[in-house]
Formats: C-alpha cells, structure tokens, sequence
C-alpha cells in the first residue's frame, strides 16, 4: 500500500483506537481482549482502506469490534462470567471512591446482560446511536434492537437498584 494511505490510515487510526478500545473494554470486560478486538478491527479496516477510509472508517472499525467479538463468542461458546452479583452492593463510598465503585459496578453489570444485550447498550449509549443506526451497525433488524434495549435497561435497573430501604425512593 501507498505511503498516502498509510499515512491516512496511521493518523486516522490513532485517534480512534482509544474510543474503540473503551467500546470493546465495555463489550468484553477484559482489556487484553478488548486490545485483541481493536487490533482485529483496525487490521480490517487497514486492508480495506482504500474502500472505507473516505466513507465512514469509524463505523466500519466499530462494526468489525463487534463482529469479532460476536464471531469469537459463538465460536468458544463460552462467556465472561461476571461472578455471583454479590458485589454488587458495595458499601457507599466518598468522592472519588464513590465512582471507582460506581463504575465497577456498572461494568459488573454489562458483563451480566447477553451479548446481544450489552451490544445494542454500548451503541446505544457510548455512541449515542439510534435504534436504527444501531440496527444496521450489528446487522439486526429495529425491532430486536428494541427489544434487547428494554431487556437489557430492565436487567440493568434490576442490577444496579439501589436498597429502598436505605435510601427511601432517592435517585441514587
């Protein structure tokens, strides 16, 4: 490939590579893997530049994050176990502590949707994608990604509730 594009697709690929990074941390709960997904994607992306690297390189890399994650998943058929959700009702803590804890628990709480479900979540949230943007991203149609989001924000609200009790109806 020609120092044109390897220059473009260098600078281009620099500056995605943290945001694609967090959307993988966020769909697979590990970095190193995270890192092996983001490195996948950009490979893909790279031999494919010339066809991607005007349009939308960005969604193009985003996509091939999930595909990867997704394709590695069925394969082992396996999936990341988030633990018993015991530790989820930490003890409040202050400051900045407060949310450290606040976004291990959000984190414990992804890795307990289905794969399908943190997905549409990630997109929907950290890229602040429509349903129907989020529908072509993962190759589904409206109406699952509809109703994986209402799944998923109802587990989450299950997950991360907290006590009534302790806090009488306040927002947490």
């Amino acid at each position: 490939m020609g120092a044109e594009l390897d220059g473009g697709f260098e600078a281009w690929a620099r500056g995605a590579e943290p945001r694609l990074l967090r959307a993988a941390f966020l769909l697979t709960g590990d970095r190193q893997l995270a890192q092996d997904r983001v490195q996948d994607a950009l490979i893909r992306t790279y031999v494919r530049w010339a066809r991607v690297g005007n349009d939308n390189p960005e969604g193009y890399a985003r996509r091939a994050v999930f595909t990867s994650h997704v394709d590695a998943w069925r394969v082992a058929r396996r999936s990341v176990s988030a633990g018993s959700g015991d530790d989820l009702g930490q003890p409040p803590a202050e400051g900045h502590e407060r949310s450290v804890v606040d976004r291990d628990e959000l984190r414990l709480a992804l890795l307990r949707l289905t794969e399908r479900e943190r997905a549409v979540v990630v997109l929907r949230y950290l890229y602040d994608l429509t349903e129907q943007q989020a529908a072509r991203e993962l190759g589904l149609a409206v109406g699952t990604v509809k109703s994986a989001h209402a799944r998923a924000i109802g587990k989450l609200h299950a997950l991360l509730r907290p006590d009534p009790a302790c806090l009488e109806g306040e927002p947490r």
